[in-house]
């Protein structure tokens, strides 16, 4: 190891004893003492703790991605293609993306972030919702797309705040944070960060953008923007994940540049993601055009579809190949092996909610020259969904084994959570497994509030606190001397506020308390007053091709809308049901069909009527969903049957052409692309090309290539060791580099 590399470990590990600044501090050249600033800069972040939820919004926009033909472009669905190219399992490497499960709930950390999207070309992004405000449906509070395009910096050495979500604050001169709304103004040198369940968009004078993810802080060192295209805008990224959308400029001296722990990279048009962990551990992801990242004085020179890491105190790895996606985890260990995927982990990968076999998960990798994926990080989508239940009813009867809802029994034990002050009578929610005799064994119950008037239920980031009002993810709760409030709560928190939306429209809870960490949720029942974009009882939320919306609702109608709250803020709707169509007692879960005559789901016995709607393949053996009432004397009333597609999952990834032959593509890993058909193809493929390949495997196993998108060019081929890609500052780029900042100091004059 380098001396100074262990020194500079030595001092980190002295700093984590408790050893004072001044002393870690003492002697250190000035690079490392720069690396140890920024290693204690972080430490003293309070909000940096991994929280769940942020994969849901990549979740969200992906399985819009898949399963929606909106583009002539861009078709993941198999079903849907007409001409494609077929490729075996065994060929493709493993599947990426599972998507045979259509219900969102996610546990992931606060640095999972807002990445799928972003790493795709602007062509793949047309069919994809732009994340953040400048085209998201908002909450209560925030700004509509239309106010959020209008905003601007106020001056060239400006950055203006928009698209804001939950909690943002700034620091002013004195080091104070300070809660902020959209279209507020920043300047050279102020940082800003975001909490829990909230965003926002930097917006800067020339047109470039960077987006903070949740639970991430980002500082302004510079900007200079001068009427001649001359502009200097200069970042550090102190934590968390941000996204940045480089404008070009015709003056060659101009600079993008984020630094970060572990070292700096720099842009003159482009598209890029940054990620920034809890152990100084950095990531680029090049999505268009390219960055040159710089640490130790060797530089990497990486294009779309590329990613770079680098540990402080050591020069950058790469550029590699980059993949994302989900399934389902068949091995767990120093090797992973999920969704037929083989991958590596290090000391550098991060695994939330515990995942086990047979759970469904999302990992981002990176892929080797040599093929190798060594993952960073595995976070839990959901458990192993089949034989889970969710039934809605009335406490009839409780007991330490047992409790009666709705005419049905269902099993509790000393490790079922049970929300304190439940009572007979009451309404809740319960979720469980269903045991192989049909048993419901509840892992959770949950009070929940009645559907006959105007309710809500949410969970969010507390926004702001004051005697007769809070603000909860956008949405402006009133409170007064009846509303029972959980004591210390803070701006920050995620909470849980119930109660009822009043006949002038403002909602008034009656409790506000501190929220389960895995519960994201929300549901209100109130009066649609649009339907595009969809707006009901005051507050505006998103759909997408998952949600579930009664195609008989009209403006003015009154609609029960649960859903989930999106890592970034966003509203998110899962189901939209007329209100006249809701009962109290309703049941939904996941299961094997045992027999159909008469029905046995999971070794449920099931009730079907006339109105019963039965889809797709419900054979006997077939995964299917059900939803249902449960009657007065427990029998379970299907209200649909739906046969679940067992496609094994989505793909896509990044890579170089090896070869082209005739009627197939290599790729760099030695996959073999078969061409049969018309594939959609956009870009010429050639030899050293950086390539998008999208697809689905069906049930047989068969790889279906819908989409090859060229993204970038290489100008030959990297050696399995990647060493074309790496250069040493010379005399001359150090020349080069001076005169930047000389020129900038005369700029600035």
């Amino acid at each position: 190891m380098d001396p100074l590399d262990h020194l500079f470990q030595e001092r980190l590990a002295q700093l984590e004893a408790g050893e004072s600044e001044e002393k870690c501090l003492a002697d250190l050249p000035q690079d490392e003492a720069l690396g140890l600033r920024k290693a204690i800069a972080l430490r003293d972040i309070a909000h940096l703790v991994p929280l769940p939820g942020s994969f849901e919004t990549q979740r969200a926009d992906f399985l819009r991605f898949a399963k929606e033909k909106r583009s002539a472009t861009m078709n993941l669905n198999p079903k849907k293609q007409g001409n494609r190219w077929i490729l075996p399992a065994a060929l493709a490497g493993g599947v990426i993306t599972i998507f045979a499960c259509l219900v969102i709930f996610s546990l992931v950390t606060g640095l999972a972030g807002m990445k799928f999207v972003t790493q795709l070309p602007e062509a793949v992004r047309e069919v994809l919702p732009r994340q953040g405000g400048d085209s998201a449906a908002s909450t209560t509070q925030a700004a509509s797309p239309t106010q959020t395009a209008a905003i601007k910096p106020q001056a060239p050495q400006n950055a203006a705040l928009a698209g804001l979500y939950g909690l943002v604050e700034v620091q002013d001169e004195n080091g104070q944070w300070a809660a902020v709304q959209n279209n507020a103004q920043v300047q050279a040198p102020q940082h800003i960060r975001t909490g829990d369940l909230s965003s926002v968009t930097l917006k800067f004078y020339d047109g470039s953008e960077a987006r903070l993810g949740p639970n991430s802080e980002l500082s302004v060192d510079r900007l200079v923007v001068q009427e001649d295209g001359y502009r200097v805008i200069s970042l550090t990224q102190i934590s968390g994940e941000s996204d940045h959308q480089v404008a070009a400029s015709k003056n060659p001296e101009s600079r993008y540049e984020v630094d970060t722990p572990a070292g700096q990279g720099t842009a003159r048009g482009t598209r890029f993601h940054v990620t920034v962990s809890l152990t100084l551990f950095v990531r680029f992801d090049v999505d268009e055009g390219e960055v040159e990242f710089t640490n130790l004085n060797t530089t990497l020179i990486v294009v779309a579809g590329q990613s770079t890491t680098c540990a402080a105190g050591q020069a950058p790895s790469g550029p590699f190949f980059h993949e994302q996606g989900e399934g389902r985890v068949e091995r767990v260990g120093a090797t992973w092996r999920i969704a037929g995927n083989t991958l590596q982990t290090n000391t550098n990968t991060v695994t939330i909610g515990n995942p086990q076999v047979g759970d469904w998960v999302g990992y981002e990798a990176i892929v080797l020259l040599d093929g190798t994926r060594i993952v960073y990080r595995i976070f839990l989508l959901q458990r192993e969904q089949k034989n889970q239940f969710e039934i809605r009813g009335v406490v009839e009867t409780i007991s330490p084994t047992q409790w009666g809802i709705s005419g049905r029994a269902v099993q509790v034990n000393e490790t079922t959570l049970i929300d304190a002050g439940i009572k007979v009578g009451d309404t809740v929610k319960v979720t469980g497994f269903i045991l192989s005799g049909g048993a419901l064994t509840a892992t959770r119950i949950q009070l929940t509030v009645d559907m006959t008037s105007l309710k809500f239920d949410i969970t969010g980031v507390v926004q702001a606190i004051s005697d007769t009002a809070w603000t909860i993810s956008g949405a402006p709760i009133a409170v007064n001397s009846a509303t029972e409030i959980e004591a210390g709560i803070t701006t920050g928190e995620v909470v849980r506020a119930q109660g009822q939306i009043q006949e002038d429209g403002a909602w008034l809870a009656q409790k506000i308390r501190r929220a389960d960490e895995n519960n994201r949720e929300f549901m209100f029942v109130g009066q649609v007053e649009s339907m595009d974009p969809w707006r009901v009882s005051g507050v505006s939320f998103e759909t997408d091709s998952d949600t579930q919306i009664n195609s008989r609702i009209s403006l003015g109608d009154r609609v029960r809308v649960r859903g989930r709250i999106l890592e970034d803020g966003r509203w998110l709707a899962r189901n939209i049901q007329l209100l006249e169509d809701v009962t109290q007692n309703e049941f939904e879960f996941w299961g094997v069909v045992n027999s159909t005559d008469p029905w046995i789901i999971g070794g449920v016995a099931l009730a079907v009527d006339g109105n019963t709607v039965i889809q797709g393949k419900t054979a006997v053996s077939r995964l299917v969903h059900v939803k249902g009432e449960v009657l007065p004397d427990g029998t379970l009333l299907a209200r649909e049957i739906i046969g679940q597609d067992l496609r094994q999952g989505c793909l896509t990834m990044s890579s170089a052409v090896r070869q082209i032959n005739s009627n197939q593509v290599v790729l760099f890993n030695w996959q073999v692309i078969r061409l049969g058909g018309g594939v959609t193809i956009q870009g010429e493929v050639q030899v050293a090309t950086v390539v998008l390949v999208s697809g689905c495997v069906g049930e047989d196993g068969t790889f279906i290539i819908s989409n090859v998108i060229v993204i970038a060019q290489l100008k030959e081929l990297p050696s399995v060791d990647g060493s074309y890609f790496n250069w040493n500052n010379n005399s001359d780029d150090k020349n080069k580099d001076k005169k930047h900042h000389d020129e900038d100091d005369d700029h600035d004059d």
